[in-house]
């Protein structure tokens, strides 16, 4: 099977979160949180937005509970990538994006740089903010290089047997960015 290149579906996407993002941003209720989940996408098998009201979620690896009200917004690409991105309240909104995670060969959302992202302080928090897993897992693994559920370290993943495709990391980061 010849290579196929997805990034005018990921781009697709992309553009249509955009828009998602300033929908959300203009009333801040839990009701524009929430819509967001009734997006359909190309590529995307699921987008579920959950408002989250403060002090009400620990994300998995931090130790306390994010301190701000927010828009929780989980979406799954195909093959099997992962992101989230969390808003926070329109009224508390900085009007900047920052991406988190990615490092190295990634493989896990970065919960804890997103919580800091959205919650943080005056100066430092208030950002819409996105990590992904670039479409390999590496849950179990101690330092996020691979190893479970399929994940391999040094790279490995680049290539996915399975359907003879590039899983494109790189340009999933690039998305997520250009995502908020």
């Amino acid at each position: 099977m010849a290579y196929k290149s997805r990034f005018p579906e990921f781009f697709g996407f992309t553009a249509a979160l955009v828009v998602s993002t300033a929908l959300f941003a203009a009333p801040a209720a839990a009701d524009s949180c929430t819509k967001l989940s009734s997006f359909a996408l190309p590529e995307v098998t699921s987008i579920t937005a959950t408002s989250i009201a403060a002090n009400s979620f620990t994300p998995p690896g931090v130790p306390t509970a994010v301190p701000v009200d927010f828009c929780r917004v989980q979406i799954t690409l195909r093959p099997a990538i992962n992101i989230e991105v969390w808003l926070p309240p329109a009224a508390d909104w900085n009007h900047r994006f920052q991406a988190e995670g990615g490092g190295g060969y990634a493989g896990v959302i970065s919960y804890s740089a997103l919580a800091m992202a959205v919650a943080g302080d005056a100066v430092t928090g208030q950002f819409a903010t996105a990590s992904t897993d670039t479409g390999h897992p590496a849950t179990g693994t101690t330092n996020g290089q691979g190893g479970a559920n399929g994940a391999q370290a040094g790279g490995g993943f680049a290539l996915n047997p399975a359907n003879d495709t590039l899983n494109e990391g790189l340009i999933v980061d690039f998305c997520v960015a250009v995502i908020a």
